[in-house]
């Protein structure tokens, strides 16, 4: 965040990310009628307010322009424009000071990763959302700190959902309630290993603890050990390996007469 800000210091514009903790709602049936949503599909995301954020910068609400954003209006995961869109937008628009969104999400035949994402929100296990923007008018308040933004007129390019649980056990809750975590696992690994998001504005940390979370537990059998639920991970089946090894050497070993 602080590269992004010596950029507009330095009137270089660059596009910004917000992170937002969303307020989430079913959609109203007014609003139903009028877009055609799918109800079972849909969200009503509050995506940005006029409050001070963590960054210690306002948005001023009044200044969105969601004209070219609306002929276009993708819902990405992460910010990442290389993988497709989980949801569309029906609905962009500002009331009560608020910029707000009703969010279709694919169905699991379409996109299994966007059915995952959509019952993770549904349920309450994720509730961050991101606005990606450029700033169009802004101005630097020394009065709430010296890299402290108010931005008057913005673009919004996109918006995201972003992995960010709701809570420390969020994922775990929703692997408990039945919500299928692989396609989170697989776009995490992917991750890690840098076959996805590169550039995107998201922690490594935050992507290491989603993956370890959703993570599946498995019932196995290690040798001198009871049978227990354990989590597999690269610990383990290191550990494993070299259990194998040992008792085929050790077989070997009685077979030929020889020392492994």
């Amino acid at each position: 965040m602080f590269e992004f800000k010596e950029a507009l210091k330095q009137n270089r514009i660059s596009r910004v990310p917000k992170f937002f903790s969303a307020e989430l709602s079913e959609v109203s049936k007014e609003i139903l009628e009028k877009t055609g949503a799918d109800p079972e599909r849909s969200l009503d995301f509050v995506l940005s307010d006029k409050s001070v954020d963590r960054d210690n910068d306002t948005i001023n609400q009044d200044g969105w322009s969601l004209d070219r954003y609306r002929k276009n209006p993708v819902v990405l995961w992460a910010h990442d424009s290389n993988q497709p869109p989980v949801a569309k937008s029906i609905h962009t628009w500002v009331s009560d000071g608020k910029l707000r969104s009703i969010n279709q999400f694919a169905t699991r035949d379409e996109y299994p990763f966007a059915d995952t994402v959509h019952r993770l929100y549904k349920g309450g296990f994720l509730r961050a959302v991101s606005v990606g923007f450029m700033p169009i008018e802004y101005k630097f308040n020394a009065e709430r700190g010296d890299m402290a933004i108010d931005f008057v007129k913005q673009e919004l390019m996109e918006h995201s959902c972003v992995p960010v649980p709701s809570n420390p056990n969020a994922l775990h809750g929703a692997k408990a309630s039945g919500v299928d975590l692989r396609p989170i696992v697989e776009w995490a690994e992917q991750f890690l290993d840098g076959a996805v998001g590169k550039g995107l504005w998201l922690p490594r940390e935050t992507v290491e603890k989603m993956w370890k979370e959703s993570k599946e537990e498995k019932t196995i059998s290690i040798p001198g050990k009871s049978k227990e639920t354990i989590t597999v991970t690269d610990e383990l089946v290191k550990e494993i390996g070299n259990m194998a090894s040992a008792a085929i050497r050790k077989e070997l070993t009685a077979i030929t007469g020889r020392f492994f």
